[in-house]
């Protein structure tokens, strides 16, 4: 079938240029996931950055194909593509190197959190050179091969193709190089490719200064990357399918950091002693123990200087965590560490503890909100021996006076964790100390906690009896629960992540940003704000049907900006689902990915055999995302994911292709300005609304009723056109 469509043209010598466009898809793909990743570690993101960052990168596209129409090029133009193309490929490893140059001129000191203006900004600058060369290659690339038939077609299913291969190579050299040397590598490959093709030897030149950049790529990044972290200095900068770690030192101290975000340091004897020996009170005698995180903290230690503990299981998703730990290098023989994502081994396990700790960051993100779900507790108590058996989790705390937005994430946890544990205490030490048990030996009283100390000979030089009373004298405990106390009844959970949305507005109080009264206005009047979202999709897509005085597009230009806008979305909330379940969706974001443009070039290829009406292709659309909408919330196999990614990006396809038939024959090759704009843009904008503002506020459901909205809009929209048009 590809090559059916490809080879249908008169001029098969022509067909060289296909290599040109599948360049264009592997640069883009690659240059999109690793600057993106890159610029999420500059400055500490979770999600909603990503969104925002995604959501620029093809805002930036889409105004790149715009400029076609403001600076059109008619002659010589395969000679202009072959520049402009060697110009994307030497740009996006230097846009990797700026990003740290930057990211230093937006913050005062290196790793703080960067105010979102300036976040913005900095994004556009360092995104800016290669997403609008990528939207000019577009239009360009179509008018090069205009005489063949369907040329945009023909265009946006190689360069798919194209993104696909750039997937494939992202993914298998994520296990051998750093992204850096990714970007070198795919330009060595570009310039072969286009030596092969043109015979140049500026190509072959620029094949060999690539790679000669990529042998001595590991020291240029660590070079270029340790001023983050200057006056400290850099140890060990480690890139994996998971994220990055870093390690850096500072006299004496060893500081670690898990993609940008400083976790664990050494050097912390006291800090760790205070955080397990008030948990390890809790059990009268515990002997087995599961401890997920707080292993660089020095948790694990402490845990072995209990002589009654015989057996530690350590849960660690990330390798290069473990193997810095001071007890793995010892190899001791009662700890067993465990590399695996937490919520997986739950499900796959059955054993069982007489103690579990969690200690993990605050829900910053989609993934630690995970461990602070009804869902994740009830799998924990699960996993406990008998009714003394204790969970503890950690969350963050504040020595006098915790703001309202710290309490009000406090309060949530709290609440949630009640849900499953039917006696609750706390323990408000450097970090507040969530006790559950669903018997009645947990404790928070002074006496009783000094009493146990002593009893196990657990009086040291820091914890003792002054830092018991300290921290669990009546007056604290009373703060504590008062401070929670005024909040209504919030239950956290995979699909409905309010903890998350409570960091954020705690992390937003930081940079002076109020959000309570927008998020209030948000949840209070959700019809109206559905309505000015999809009144403002409807407006662009007439704004656009105008600019090209096309009258009778408008349909269609809605058809393809909300089917853009629609399935991009839906594979967000599919990566979000995903990330709830597995937790490891850095590792097959790439095949994300993939599956998408796979199933996005199916589309395009297959839609002539496909003789449905588009109503009804987005009816079916309707009925695929109802039932994504029922499922979930389920435990689902990691192939039911990409099966609808395939899907729903097929479908896409299908829809496009049939529109971008009836566009070109009225806006003939000018419709490969108006489509892709169209296309890219609705993606933007989805990645804005939904991404940024709608998943973090409303439930993981609501936001999938909110698509289906807009698909029967178009389903209705369509049949309307389609009745006209017979009669």
């Amino acid at each position: 079938m590809i090559k059916k469509l490809l080879l249908s043209n008169n001029n098969k010598l022509r067909n060289h240029f296909y290599p040109i466009f599948i360049i264009v898809g592997i640069i883009s793909a690659i240059g999109q996931t690793i600057l993106l990743r890159e610029l999420m570690v500059e400055v500490n993101g979770n999600e909603i950055i990503f969104s925002i960052f995604l959501s620029l990168w093809l805002f930036l596209v889409a105004l790149g194909t715009l400029l076609h129409k403001c600076i059109p090029i008619y002659r010589n133009i395969e000679k202009n593509i072959y520049v402009l193309l060697s110009i994307l490929i030497f740009f996006i490893p230097i846009q990797f190197l700026f990003i740290r140059i930057l990211a230093g001129k937006f913050s005062v000191i290196s790793g703080l959190l960067i105010d979102i203006p300036s976040l913005i900004i900095l994004a556009l600058i360092i995104l800016a050179p290669g997403c609008l060369l990528i939207g000019f290659l577009f239009p360009l690339n179509c008018r090069l091969i205009s005489n063949f038939e369907k040329p945009v077609h023909i265009v946006y299913i190689v360069e798919c193709i194209g993104m696909i291969l750039g997937g494939l190579l992202f993914f298998i050299l994520i296990s051998f190089l750093t992204n850096f040397s990714i970007l070198l590598m795919s330009g060595v490959i570009s310039f072969i490719v286009l030596f092969f093709i043109k015979k140049k030897r500026l190509f072959l030149i620029g094949a060999i200064i690539f790679l000669i950049l990529t042998v001595f790529s590991r020291e240029i990044f660590i070079k270029n990357y340790a001023t983050r972290y200057s006056p400290n200095k850099l140890i060990s900068s480690q890139d994996s399918k998971y994220g990055r770690f870093d390690v850096t030192e500072s006299l004496d101290q060893r500081n670690y950091y898990w993609n940008g975000v400083l976790f664990a340091n050494s050097e912390n004897q006291n800090y760790a002693e205070e955080m397990v020996d008030f948990a390890l009170l809790q059990h009268p005698l515990p002997e087995k123990v599961l401890l997920i995180g707080g292993l660089l903290n020095g948790y694990l230690q402490v845990i072995l200087n209990d002589r009654n503990i015989k057996e530690v299981d350590y849960l660690e998703l990330e390798k290069n965590i473990i193997i810095k730990s001071e007890i793995y290098q010892k190899k001791v023989k009662n700890v067993h560490f465990i590399q695996l994502d937490a919520v997986r081994f739950l499900k796959m396990s059955d054993k069982k503890y007489d103690l579990i700790y969690v200690d993990f960051p605050d829900p910053s993100s989609i993934f630690l909100n995970r461990f602070y779900t009804i869902e994740f507790f009830q799998k924990l108590k699960s996993h406990l021996v008998s009714g003394n058996s204790v969970v503890a989790i950690t969350v963050s705390n504040a020595e006098n006076f915790l703001l309202p937005e710290l309490a009000k994430l406090n309060s949530i946890i709290y609440q949630t964790f009640s849900e499953v544990y039917e006696n609750v205490k706390i323990i408000p030490a450097e970090k507040n100390i969530f006790i559950g048990s669903a018997g009645e030996y947990i404790s928070n009283n002074v006496q009783v906690l000094v009493d146990r100390m002593k009893k196990r000979g657990m009086n040291g030089l820091w914890f003792n009896q002054a830092l018991i009373f300290d921290t669990c004298n009546r007056f604290r405990l009373n703060s504590f629960q008062n401070a929670i106390r005024d909040f209504d009844i919030i239950i956290n959970t995979n699909l409905n992540p309010q903890a998350f949305l409570s960091t954020i507005q705690f992390w937003a109080k930081h940079l002076d940003i109020g959000l309570e009264k927008f998020i209030r206005v948000l949840k209070n009047y959700k019809i109206f704000v559905f309505i000015i979202s999809i009144g403002i999709m409807l407006l662009i897509s007439l704004i656009t049907t105008l600019l090209y005085r096309k009258t009778s597009q408008f349909v269609q230009n809605f058809n393809i900006f909300s089917i853009s806008f629609s399935a991009f979305v839906m594979q967000i909330i599919l990566l979000y689902i995903f990330q709830m379940q597995f937790g490891y969706v850095y590792l097959v974001i790439a095949i994300f990915t993939i599956s998408f443009m796979l199933g996005l070039t199916l589309g395009f290829l297959f839609a002539e055999k496909i003789h449905l009406h588009i109503f009804l292709l987005f009816a079916l659309n309707l009925i695929i995302f109802l039932l994504i909408y029922f499922i979930a919330g389920l435990s689902l196999p990691v192939i039911i994911y990409f099966l609808f990614n395939i899907l729903i990006a097929g479908f896409e396809g299908v829809i496009l292709a049939k529109v971008l038939t009836k566009k070109y024959k009225i806006e003939q090759i000018d419709s490969g300005v108006s489509f892709y704009f169209l296309d890219t843009l609705g993606a933007t904008f989805g990645g804005l609304l939904i991404g940024v503002i709608f998943l973090p506020v409303y439930s993981i459901k609501t936001n999938i009723i909110f698509i289906m909205i807009i698909i029967l809009i178009n389903t209705i929209l369509s049949g309307m056109t389609t009745k006209k048009a017979k009669l």
